[in-house]
This record gives C-alpha cells, structure tokens and sequence, in this order.
C-alpha cells in the first residue's frame, strides 16, 4: 500500500508540473517583455538625441551602437533579457543608415522601424528588415518589440510581422532621407569632431529599472 501511495504521488507532482510549467514561463517572459520594450524605447531615443547632435542625420547602420553609445548610460541596454544566447540582440534598419530625420514626414514616424530584435548576435547588427532579419519569435512567447522613428516601442505577435514590416517598408518608400555615405561623421555646425559625450545619457542600470540621470 505504502508504494502505491507513493507512484500515486509522483503522478501527481508530474501532473502538477506539467500544469503549471506553461505558467511560470508566461511570467517569466512578461517580466523581461516590459525590460526589453523599454531598452529598445530608450535606444531609440539615443538615435534621435544623436541625430539632433549631426545635422539631423541618424547613425550609420555599420556602426550605429558605437555611435549611441555616448547617449546611453549602460551598454546592457543592447541587450534583451529574454537572449540567452547573445551579447546583442538589436538590430538597425539599414534603410535608415545615416538618414535625415527630416526627411521622414511626421504623420508615419510612427509607421517606421528603426530598431528591431535579431539573432544575428553582432555588435552594429543591421538589415533590410526582411521576416528572416528577425529573432526567433519565442523569444517572447511568440512575439518581438520593435522601435520606431517616433521614439517609442511596441510588440507584436508573429502574424503580425509581415503586415508591420510592409508598413515601415511603404512609409519609407519614396522619400527624400539623403543617405550619406559610409564614412566620418560629420557633427552639426559648432561641434567639435566626433560624439560628444552628452549632459543626459539614458539608460537601465543592470536589474533595475529605467532612468534618465
């Protein structure tokens, strides 16, 4: 009797866990979905405090996290909690590398990825934003975040990602963002060569929350 109480306990405690498994999963990935949002928000707003610092024009794409990099105070922003495979796990729109802000009308800076999640795992990741530019979904339970032109973040689920993409694709196409090329930056007039390192840098201290200083 004693061992049939006992089977019938593993039975149980299997069947507990099987239960509750889905459970802690979904928790744990909603806590670091709100962390991954927000370090993309502030990403973006790096580009654009950088982008007001040169001539309006946003980072290249080749070497865009080198250049946030003054703006931001913590380099784990570059990195989502739910990655546990890469040191990096954003990526930028090359079609925006060194692109003017004002080149993109106001009434679709909210349409317009500018940063996205990827698996590349590189520092200055960066693509065309193809459906195969994108971190594996399950990153967060079936979905991604993505930054805008805006400043701001938002996720997705997988269905979605193709309709999104298409948007930020159509939003871009045709306008005037006079890409410069692929070499020295070039500050705004009165600023000294190179970033300048910022009186406000963001960011979110390593098991904190966000803050600006």
């Amino acid at each position: 009797m004693r061992v049939w109480h006992l089977a019938l306990l593993v039975v149980v405690m299997f069947a507990m866990a099987a239960v509750l498994a889905p459970v802690f999963q979904r928790a744990r990935e909603t806590d670091g979905g709100p962390t991954c949002r927000s370090k993309l928000s502030q990403l973006a707003l790096a580009m654009i405090m950088y982008a007001q610092d040169y001539d309006d024009r946003l980072p290249n794409s080749a070497t865009w996290m080198d250049d946030v990099s003054p703006y931001i105070k913590y380099q784990d922003l570059f990195h989502c909690p739910q990655d546990e495979r890469h040191k990096y796990s954003y990526a930028m729109n090359s079609r925006l590398s060194g692109a003017k802000m004002t080149g993109i009308p106001e009434r679709v800076l909210n349409n317009v990825i500018m940063l996205y999640e990827s698996d590349s795992g590189r520092r200055n990741a960066n693509g065309r934003l193809r459906i195969t530019d994108l971190a594996d979904p399950k990153r967060h339970d079936g979905g991604l975040f993505f930054a805008f032109a805006a400043g701001h973040a938002r996720g997705f689920t997988a269905d979605r990602f193709a309709a999104v993409l298409r948007d930020s694709a159509t939003a871009l196409r045709g306008l005037p963002l006079s890409v410069r090329p692929t070499v020295t930056r070039q500050p705004a007039a009165g600023m000294p060569p190179g970033p300048r390192r910022p009186a406000i840098r963001i960011g979110i201290p390593p098991g904190g929350r966000s803050r600006g200083e």
